[in-house]
């Protein structure tokens, strides 16, 4: 009960944060946006017709689903800014929670270390996870009310969004046992989301000779199964979308998560190590 009592208010405290109030806002005017710009005209019950913010989009197929189009520009365009928005609310609770006199207190409970940490992470998680529930399932009820086509999926895609997450996290917080610094946190994290991510997966068209060489070949394979696949993760979620429209492309590849997923675990016992040996 003890460990449930720190989850939930590491989940209340990071709901309170103004980064993760606004990032609900934001979630809220998409699902406002969608709900007053989004109509569908029926003619004998067939849809024949799509409005999208006063554009007119012709249905010539009884059976076009409109949904992994509105999907892949409101979902699958705030990935990123759920990434930037999530870190953004959570980053300071692994360090605020190793500051002299709270972990005290911490310490002092009968919990085991690796729990005191695990618990202060799914926190995190579990705060994020919520808010994104609510965009997600707001955004599944919107669309299939509007045009009466239920996509399921979104809620698919909500689960893998969530586990991207908490790798990043995971990544996130070794950064932050071993810095205690919400500054440092955040700059190696978003560094990692917007810039090496892209260079580790793009760094041959970059026109340098040293990244040409076998040894670049081999740092960057290592460093791509090393760190968490970012790119990959992003494709594959709103590839999710992507192939229920026509042409049907290549089917769900689950491998960048589970290579993301043992780097996450990875970065994450690097952290609990560091915090089992550390004395506070």
């Amino acid at each position: 009960m003890k460990l449930l009592a720190i989850i939930w208010n590491t989940v209340y405290d990071s709901i309170k944060r103004i980064t993760l109030l606004i990032y609900l806002a934001i979630g809220t005017i998409i699902m406002l946006t969608v709900l007053l710009g989004l109509r569908v005209e029926y003619t004998d019950g067939v849809p024949v017709m799509l409005y999208i913010f006063g554009n007119e989009i012709p249905i010539e197929n009884s059976m076009f689903d409109p949904s992994p189009m509105i999907f892949i520009v409101t979902i699958g365009g705030s990935l990123v800014g759920m990434m930037l928005f999530g870190m953004f609310a959570t980053a300071g609770i692994i360090p605020s929670f190793l500051k002299r006199g709270t972990i005290d207190i911490y310490l002092s409970k009968p919990i085991s270390r690796f729990y005191l940490l695990f618990a202060k992470y799914l926190g995190g998680v579990s705060a994020i996870g919520a808010a994104m529930f609510y965009f997600f399932a707001g955004m599944f009820l919107i669309v299939g009310f509007k045009t009466g086509f239920w996509n399921p999926s979104v809620l698919y895609v909500w689960l893998l969004s969530v586990l991207f997450f908490a790798i990043i996290y995971a990544m996130a917080s070794f950064f932050a046992v071993i810095s205690r610094n919400i500054g440092v946190v955040l700059i190696v994290v978003y560094l990692h989301l917007f810039i090496f991510s892209d260079v580790i997966v793009s760094y041959q068209n970059i026109p340098l000779g040293f990244l040409q060489t076998k040894t670049a070949e081999i740092s960057f394979t290592i460093l791509h199964y090393l760190l968490p696949q970012v790119q990959p993760m992003i494709q594959q979620l709103i590839g999710i979308f992507e192939r229920q429209m026509p042409p049907v492309e290549n089917g769900f590849d689950i491998m960048p998560f589970v290579y993301s997923f043992l780097s996450g675990m990875f970065f994450f016992l690097l952290g609990y190590l560091k915090f089992r040996n550390t004395d506070y």
